[in-house]
């Protein structure tokens, strides 16, 4: 059966039509940032980067703000406090640390009640913190997502194509001389042996090297691969090689080897079906990062910013 015949589809979208008519029946709510406020997220910047705002940076601080009091202010009117229990917990606790004798031997349910009742978790910021995750988690699944289609996975994979892209490997041969066996002579023999590979009757390979701290193979290596062994400028100097001839002596902390490219593999992108739990995974995150832009951007619409300082102008209609 089709997602779009499936009854529960109908009530997920008669749903959230029915929300998104009510809210737009509502006269807009108005929200506005205190001078403190703003300041205070100038200074939290200047702190975290060493720089001051830009005037870009900064009306996306006020952007960011004014969607978390969105998503707070969202989260109060669904009730989610109310059945959250680490909240309930960290509200028991804190009238529990207020009062003074008779009440730290009262029932939890009195506590709780109790501070509500006072309006404890209207300054709590570690309430205020939970609710606008419990939001964010909302908004990302408030659209309807069914199975992703092999056609839009393969999309997703060509579009992110370096982040699942193979590196560039090589499979090389190498005869190495030892530093601690030949000592100051090892780039000697290292040259003489060179001429050697590179003449017209190149001598065999087998016993032409000391034996290696390393086992190296012979097989595909990547950059990485070969950087872990044999360090970083070895491994520079062995990728930047065409194949095909020997070349040397390259320097590595063992010794000098004398290397020839035999096959160089540019790196490929995998399958989908080499990779598809991956990409169906990053799929759906990227799925619920829409679905979180289009919820804020509706609820934007139902309020009103107002600036009492002058700070870059936010529109309650902005983009995602």
């Amino acid at each position: 059966m089709s997602l779009a015949r499936r009854p529960a589809f109908h009530f997920i979208v008669i749903g959230v039509l029915l929300f998104l008519f009510e809210r737009q029946q509502r006269p807009p709510a108005t929200l506005s940032l205190s001078v403190a406020r703003v300041e205070q997220l100038r200074a939290d910047l200047v702190r975290q980067t060493g720089t001051s705002a830009s005037p870009d940076q900064e009306a996306a601080l006020v952007a960011h703000e004014l969607d978390q009091e969105i998503l707070y202010r969202e989260a109060l009117a669904r009730a989610l406090d109310r059945s959250d229990p680490s909240i309930r917990y960290r509200l028991v606790e804190k009238m529990r640390f207020l009062s003074e004798g008779g009440e730290e031997r009262r029932d939890d349910e009195t506590l709780y009640r109790q501070a509500l009742a006072l309006g404890l978790d209207r300054d709590d910021a570690i309430v205020r913190r939970a609710l606008i995750e419990k939001m964010r988690l909302i908004a990302r699944h408030a659209l309807p997502q069914s199975a992703p289609s092999t056609a839009a996975l393969q999309d997703y994979l060509e579009r992110h194509a370096d982040q699942y892209r193979q590196p560039p490997r090589v499979r090389f041969s190498q005869v190495f001389l030892s530093s601690a066996q030949r000592g100051a002579g090892a780039a000697h023999d290292a040259e003489v042996l060179l001429d050697r590979l590179q003449s017209a009757t190149p001598p065999a390979l087998e016993g032409l090297s000391d034996a290696m701290p390393v086992a190296l193979g012979h097989s595909f290596m990547s950059a990485r691969d070969i950087e872990k062994l044999l360090g970083p400028e070895f491994t520079r100097q062995v990728m930047a090689l065409d194949p095909g001839s020997w070349t040397g002596p390259i320097v590595s902390p063992f010794g000098v080897h004398l290397v020839r490219i035999d096959e160089r593999d540019p790196g490929q992108l995998p399958s989908l079906a080499a990779v598809r739990q991956q990409v169906e995974q990053a799929f759906r995150v990227e799925q619920g990062e829409h679905s979180y832009a289009e919820f804020i951007r509706q609820l934007r619409v139902t309020y009103r910013v107002e600036h009492t300082m002058a700070v870059p102008r936010v529109s309650s209609r902005g983009n995602g």
